[in-house]
């Protein structure tokens, strides 16, 4: 009996063993597990049951698993999030006390049963944010009564959803690639509902409501191509989301609960707001292309809006004078004329760019902190009421002058006033203006540029991500040293751009190099700061003027160009090729000029001190200095074009020494002669068309034959070539004696020349029957001991180069002596000249003498010219002249390298004006130079400016043969007339002179479709009138029909581009012919739901409003567009984001798990406690406030997932997921990065 009930027993122990543990297959899923501490008996393939069922809440961190199998021992529990594991299917059956179930960014689910989940109440399925394959097709909820939640996101193939009959339902997010069709009539307590079809609005989105029309409280759509939207019956709306939905009409309901309206990308003709009385938020933006006609928008009945965004809707005016609680104003891109914002006075941004409006005031706005006002038509603003302004725009418009008054502005750290015609700008009470975007523009000297660095130097260092941009000016002088303000651990990513100007090497040579080095120079405490992200300074403002000689035959020439600079090198050219011997010089000496030196000759400068930083190019990106000179014309006179006599021997002489050579004319200005010498007729049989180049004496190198008669041939030739015909035979016969050789002239240098270089070599020309010379230098009177009887052998050799530089500042004596077998020449000049003195130490120059005016003078003419003595050793001369004592107002800094300078305008009349001429060189300014002054003429009254002119300003589709015509002015003998297609141009019409009449009719129609620029100046006998303004107004659109632009290029971040960040700017390339693009950013091929068509009308960058997600695919269209439409066939580009987890965030961190287990249990925001005046807030994704705090510290007051708002609506515990937060009530110094954002929330 014992021996048969054994294997029983153990059959039956078995049976129980194996009853105890549920098989786990995916090894990562047990080792998450055992990681956990849930599963104890390790790494068997399996779990314990009992392990399994004390499991109520199973938050999986981890994403590499891919079958769940063994879940289903998980029978008590509760809460379930999967996070972004890749799997086909659950095991849920036996879970059927499941309330929550959330996973993220599943491309692999292929079903989905959750028919035994009865206790189901948040349902978050999620696949990730692009294109995917997910196999799943339908999605079964009816078994799921209790739900509360549903969130169903982006699985590509997913076309039919079948919720359940219930009413227990609270929110519903649902993104589809197909048609939505949705029947929510019976879900009684549904408050937020979202559905989306990705933008797409060509699928359609047909949703019943509730039949219960009081609790629905949000109500977001993105696609569908819902026309015709009607809520006029949810008195219980609060936010109403219409994207890219194609709306036209929108009925809105008579309640004070709807406070935000955000609506893009429709087809809204007309639109009143007046049954949202309460109405806080106004978002209506972005008319499509397809409708462009002007949105009439009405918020006349909305008193208490505060942020209203109403841009790109071709809207030509908008009242909000009712609107007096707004804070924010953003009309960009419309075509308002006017906008009157002077009753928004608690206005603190103002956004009015891309319009016509010819002024603005902002006078009662004494809040505002932002103002953008580019691209309009205003030529000047008052801001000295704007106290608190820190961001002002007004690039591309028609400022002049000194600009605008910023002397109130004290906290202003930001200002573009880019593209206009400013001169002057007077920003010494900006101590905080980082960033001073000035390019396009007509500043000089270095005064703006002075200022700021007055401004950071007081600060101490520049600081981080600030902006010096004054490329495309007339600025010229020293530039400081901005080295030395970028400091570690302060300064980080400066842009210093002076590109384009007139500034010389010597103006910042000796900071180059420290600036690029700064490029690559990062902090010590963060390595990924670097603390210049720019550094532009090429090209820049040719040389010097231009020039032209016209020097006669034989003359000597000096060409010159003064570059500062104290390494610089010279490479000379004429017409454009290198002239080969040129020296490495600023000046270029032309001897003995020809007609083969005409020509036009400029130089090129470079810098051992500012050296090419690459291979490119001068001038590329910035970088890469050449510096080249303004032409130089020189057109050689007295050419005489024909054929040389001989002169020794002359022609038909006899009794010929036979060691003659031969002479002739060299007076033509020609630039060399062909010789041809023979016995024979054809006279060629010696010398054969022989080139000589440029002399008049050639010596044989054997004595001729005596007794014989010799034929002579000389022909000269010109720039043009040789002559073709004219010269003819010369002969000479030869006796049987021979002669001495003839004395000669030394060349170079000229006799008795100065200053001559130690370098220099000796040049002479040829003596008649020369075999040699002996040449002699000495430091004396037939001194020798420099060269002593050097035998110079060949009678055409002319040139000798010293073995070493000569003495400096000594009186050189050069004797030549021409030998031949007879002897040597006799009763030869010796000559002379001087050697330049010794290089002193440079000092810097001493003060000059202002000659004109004179200090005192009274009664002196408005346009006087300045002059003063010159000075010994300056390289030139800094004018300053002001109004007052020590002012530079009027002149600020010119550099001038003679001794006179004409002010570009006549003096103010009746005023004492100050001026100062400070002379410079490369070691500095001359210092303790003494100001004089003197006072004007007072002139009489010119007339006053002319009033009423037609066509009238800012008028559009003129009449391309309208004339001119305006009101007759009193004291006015005529008038000036000036039209152009710029701001001050006169290509069309240049100061035609109306003496009759009130109107003028221009010779030829205007060009079609232009902006025109008209001026009417009237005059008298004292003066045209000044001040008067221009006007401009557009002409009839062209005929042509125009054509599309193309689509952009080079689109970054590049196509296929992984880990990218995700505060992530776009770039692309410009395209001719857009007036603008487009922008599409979305998480799926041809999405918007990112960036839904936002409207690019300057550069060619978008900054995304919103950090993108993490780890997803973003995909990204720019299409150009132009008053024809969209470029068509454009590409989409795709990226991928960086994950959260390798995100390094420097101050707060976005993600957190209050799990209990004492990591990480809390959201720490690094730096906080410095300010613990600080409010947080925390969103949940529909934008309810969940959590706000004041005093956030990181200890005692912080956020552990818990909700301290919304809690009677059961959001006690806050649920895993995405979160938003805001940081409020900072100063406006503080450090930390980011102040809003999304934090991850993981449970």
């Amino acid at each position: 009996m014992k021996n048969i009930l054994r294997p029983i027993f153990v059959l039956l122990f078995c049976t129980q063993l194996s009853a105890q543990t549920t098989p786990v297959p995916d090894a990562d899923f047990e080792a998450f597990l055992i990681a956990q501490g849930i599963d104890t008996n390790g790494p068997t393939g399996d779990i314990l049951n009992t392990d399994a069922a004390t499991v109520t809440t199973l938050n999986v961190s981890v994403n590499t698993i891919t079958d769940f199998s063994g879940l289903e021992a998980f029978m008590n529990i509760t809460s379930l999030d999967l996070n972004g594991n890749q799997f086909a299917g659950l095991p849920l059956n036996t879970l059927t006390s499941l309330e929550e179930l959330r996973f993220s960014g599943n491309t692999a689910l292929t079903t989905l049963d959750l028919s035994s989940n009865t206790q189901l109440k948040i349902l978050e399925a999620r696949s990730n944010g692009g294109t995917n394959n997910a196999p799943i097709t339908d999605l079964d909820l009816s078994a799921n009564t209790l739900l509360e939640e549903i969130e169903i996101y982006n699985f590509d193939n997913l076309s039919n959803v079948i919720f359940p009959n219930t009413n227990t339902v609270r929110d519903v997010y649902m993104l589809l690639d197909f048609d939505i069709n949705v029947d929510f009539s019976g879900y009684d307590n549904l408050e937020h509902l979202f559905l989306s079809t990705n933008f797409n609005n060509t699928l359609s989105i047909n949703a019943i409501l509730p039949n219960n029309q009081n609790s629905l409280r949000t109500l977001r759509c993105q696609g569908g191509n819902i026309t015709n939207v009607n809520v006029s019956n949810f008195l219980a709306l609060e936010s109403l989301n219409l994207q890219t939905t194609n709306t036209q009409t929108v009925q809105l309901p008579q309640t004070n609960t709807l406070t935000e309206i955000r609506i893009t990308n429709h087809l809204i003709d007309t639109i009143s707001f007046e049954d949202a009385p309460m109405l806080e938020t106004l978002y209506i933006q972005n008319k499509s292309a397809a409708s462009p006609t002007p949105t009439i928008i009405d918020v006349t009945q909305n008193p208490q809006l505060d942020v209203l965004v109403a841009s790109s809707n071709y809207m030509t005016n908008i009242d909000v004078t009712q609107n007096t609680l707004l804070t924010n104003i953003n009309v960009h891109n419309n075509q308002l004329s006017v906008l009157d914002v002077t009753q928004n006075t608690i206005l603190e941004a103002l956004t009015a760019s891309n319009n016509l409006l010819p002024g603005i005031d902002v006078s009662q706005n004494l809040l505002l902190e932002r103002l953008v006002l580019s691209h309009n038509q205003i030529p000047n603003l008052d801001v000295t009421q704007n106290t608190e302004l820190r961001s002002l725009n007004i690039a591309d418009n028609l400022f002049t002058g000194t600009g605008l008054d910023l002397t109130q502005n004290i906290e202003l750290y930001f200002l573009d006033a880019s593209e206009n015609q400013i001169a002057l700008l007077d920003i010494t009470q900006n101590s905080s203006l980082g960033n001073l975007v000035l390019h396009h523009n007509l500043f000089t000297g270095t005064d703006i540029i002075d200022q700021y660095y007055d401004i950071w130097q007081a600060n101490g260092a520049l600081r981080a991500s600030d902006e010096l941009d004054v490329s495309y000016n007339l600025l010229s002088g020293k530039i400081p040293d901005f080295a030395s303000l970028a400091l570690d651990g302060q300064t980080n990513f400066f842009e210093l751009k002076f590109e384009h100007n007139d500034f010389h090497f010597g103006d910042f040579e000796e900071e180059h190099n420290a600036y690029v080095q700064l490029l690559s120079t990062y902090w010590t405490s963060v390595p990924s700061l670097v603390l210049f992200r720019e550094y532009t300074y090429a090209p820049q403002a040719k040389v010097n003027g231009i020039e032209s000689y016209t020097p006669n035959v034989g003359d000597e020439l000096t060409l010159t160009t003064t570059v500062k600079g104290t390494q610089n090198h010279y490479q000379w050219f004429k017409d454009g090729v290198a002239i080969p011997d040129a020296p490495d010089s600023p000046n270029l000496i032309l001897y003995d000029v020809s007609d083969c030196d005409s020509g036009v000759y400029h130089c090129e400068i470079t810098s051992d001190l500012v050296p090419f930083e690459n291979g490119n190019p001068p001038g590329t990106n910035g970088k890469n200095l050449l510096l080249v000179r303004n032409d130089i014309t020189v057109d050689v006179q007295g050419i005489n074009k024909t054929c040389p006599a001989m002169v020794n021997p002359t022609n038909g002489e006899t009794d010929v020494p036979v060691n003659t050579g031969l002479q002739w004319q060299d007076d033509l200005g020609a630039c060399g002669y062909i010789l041809s010498v023979g016995t024979n007729a054809a006279a060629n049989n010696l010398l054969n068309t022989v080139d000589v180049g440029k002399t008049g004496t050639y010596n044989f190198a054997n004595d001729l034959a005596p007794n014989t008669t010799y034929n002579v041939v000389v022909v000269p030739y010109f720039s043009d070539g040789p002559l073709s015909s004219g010269c003819t035979v010369q002969s000479f016969t030869t006796g049987s004696h021979s002669a001495l050789p003839e004395c000669n002239n030394l060349t170079v240098p000229a006799p008795t020349t100065t200053n001559m270089s130690l370098s220099t070599s000796l040049e002479w020309s040829v003596a008649n029957g020369a075999d040699g010379y002996y040449l002699n230098v000495g430091t004396s009177a037939g001194g020798t001991d420099i060269v002593n009887n050097l035998d110079v052998v060949g009678g055409n050799s002319t040139s000798y180069d010293f073995s070493s530089d000569l003495p400096h500042n000594t009186v050189v004596y050069v004797t030549i002596l021409p030998y031949n077998i007879e002897g040597s020449a006799s009763g030869c000049n010796e000559f002379s000249f001087t050697t330049e003195a010794a290089t002193e130490v440079p000092t810097v120059p001493n003060c000059t003498n202002i000659t004109n005016p004179m200090d005192g003078a009274t009664d002196v003419d408005i346009n006087t010219n300045i002059t003063w003595d010159a000075v010994t050793g300056a390289d030139g001369y800094y004018v300053n002249i002001g109004t007052t004592l020590g002012g530079t107002e009027l002149v600020d800094n010119a550099d001038v390298s003679g001794t006179g300078y004409n002010p570009a305008t006549d003096f103010p009349e009746s005023t004492v004006i100050y001026v100062s001429v400070v002379p410079y060189n490369s070691v500095g300014n001359a210092t303790g130079c003494s100001e004089i002054s003197f006072t004007t003429e007072t002139l009489a009254t010119a007339p006053n400016c002319a009033a009423n002119i037609t066509p009238a300003n800012g008028a559009t589709d003129v009449s391309m043969d309208a004339n001119i015509t305006w009101d007759s002015v009193a004291d006015a003998d005529g008038y000036y007339v000036n039209i152009g297609t710029t701001s001050g141009g006169t290509e069309l019409v240049d100061n035609a002179n109306v003496t009759t009449g009130t109107s003028y009719d221009p010779n030829a129609d205007f060009p079609e479709d232009t902006l025109i620029y008209v001026s009417v100046v009237p005059y008298n006998s004292v003066g045209n009138a000044t001040g008067c303004n221009e006007f401009s107004f557009t002409t009839e659109a062209a005929t042509e029909v125009p054509t599309l632009p193309n689509c952009t290029t080079n689109i970054t971040p590049a196509n296929g581009a992984t880990d990218v960040s995700m505060d992530a700017n776009i770039t692309w390339d410009s395209v001719a012919d857009a007036d603008g693009y487009y922008v599409n950013i979305g998480t799926t091929s041809g999405g918007t739901e990112l960036v839904d068509n936002a409207n690019v009308t300057t550069g060619t960058s978008y900054d995304p409003n919103a950090d993108f997600p993490e780890g997803t695919v973003i995909y990204v269209s720019v299409v150009p567009y132009n008053s024809v439409g969209n470029a068509t066939g454009c590409s989409e580009i795709s990226f991928t984001t960086e994950t959260l987890e390798n995100v390094i965030v420097q101050e707060t961190k976005y993600g957190f798990s209050p799990n209990g287990d004492g990591i990480n249990d809390v959201w720490v925001i690094h730096g906080i406690e410095n300010y613990p005046e600080n409010i947080v807030s925390i969103y949940n994704r529909w934008g309810d406030l969940v959590f706000q705090t004041r005093s956030y510290n990181n200890s005692t007051n912080v956020f552990r997932g818990t909700a301290n708002h919304l809690k009677g609506l059961g959001a006690d515990q806050l649920p895993s997921g995405t979160y938003f937060f805001q940081i409020e009530n900072l100063p406006e110094q503080h450090y930390l990065k980011k102040t809003n954002g999304f934090l991850v929330l993981k449970r």
